[in-house]
């Protein structure tokens, strides 16, 4: 029969075996704000985004896709500001090391900051 194979380093960790999640750079609202779909500003319209995202042990974000329920419009601003975006601070596992996630990740376009 096969054994199952070690994780690699490159094998994202389950978000539940965190002792931390990784977390979105301080200047991420500034990116949002700039990347707000100019349609919608014009409008006043408000929206939300959710995609799903792999950030590397280094905090590198690369998004894989989209959740289900966002408009397509706000969902191409998020990806162009993650894209954009310093490094997450990268999630730890419980003995404290950094390590790969894939989570769904929000983000939420206002015309109030």
């Amino acid at each position: 029969g096969s054994r199952p194979r070690a994780p690699r380093p490159s094998d994202p960790t389950p978000l539940a075996e965190l002792a931390r999640p990784p977390r979105p750079p301080d200047g991420l609202r500034a990116l949002l704000r700039r990347h707000y779909p100019a349609r919608a500003r014009a409008v006043g319209a408000e929206g939300h985004a959710r995609v799903r995202i792999r950030v590397s042990r280094d905090g590198e974000v690369r998004v894989l896709g989209a959740l289900p329920g966002a408009s397509p419009l706000f969902t191409d601003a998020c990806r162009r500001a993650l894209e954009e975006a310093a490094p997450f601070t990268p999630g730890l596992d419980r003995r404290g090391r950094r390590v790969v996630t894939v989570l769904p990740f929000r983000c939420t376009f206002t015309t109030v900051y």
